[in-house]
């Protein structure tokens, strides 16, 4: 059991599927602090 939720492509948002796709693209891989940072929309 994980302290903190990490934000898949299962259960992201359509906002958070957009950019998890712009970064994928970019670095072919979504890195876990950027899913965890997804938790949050001011970060």
């Amino acid at each position: 059991m994980s302290r903190i939720n990490l934000v898949t492509n299962e259960n992201a948002n359509t906002e958070q599927k957009e950019l998890f796709s712009a970064i994928q693209s970019q670095l072919g891989m979504v890195p876990n602090f950027l899913k965890i940072f997804a938790n949050s929309p001011a970060a």
